[in-house]
């Protein structure tokens, strides 16, 4: 099985939210998506999504709280993604790696495009709209 892990950022300051724009020698080149990647042998998705931050993102900010969003696994359960929100003080502005070419912060609902399929799969379902809303409506009570 292929386990595969990514976050969204949200400012507390803004309400916003941070997604990274994939790298042309990617797969779904040059699509917006959340940050993240593989869960290597042996790790757990927590670990996993610590690790690719610090790959991706070479001055990664200090995450005050992260939340799960979703979990899928694909129906022949050759693939599971677990997706978070990262909590963060401030919109940063990420000093990236060859992974990725560009970010952007954003209101939730106004995504670019092309999305990741993924990506957007995510960030459109109904019960994870609603987990957004709940994150940013509590975002004050996050230290």
């Amino acid at each position: 099985m292929i386990n595969a892990v990514g976050t969204i950022f949200i400012a507390k300051s803004t309400g916003r939210i941070c997604l990274c724009l994939r790298g042309p020698d990617c797969n779904y080149k040059l699509n917006w998506s959340l940050w993240g990647g593989k869960v290597e042998h042996g790790e757990y998705f927590g670990q996993a999504l610590e690790r690719e931050l610090s790959e991706e993102i070479i001055n990664a900010p200090q995450v005050i709280k992260t939340i799960p969003l979703d979990s899928y696994t694909s129906r022949d359960k050759r693939f599971k993604y677990v997706s978070y929100v990262s909590i963060v003080d401030v919109e940063f502005v990420p000093e990236l790696n060859h992974e990725n070419v560009g970010y952007c912060w954003i209101d939730v609902d106004c995504y670019p495009r092309p999305m990741h399929p993924g990506a957007r799969t995510v960030l459109t379902n109904a019960n994870n709209k609603e987990k957004l809303v709940t994150i940013l409506e509590s975002l004050s009570s996050y230290i």
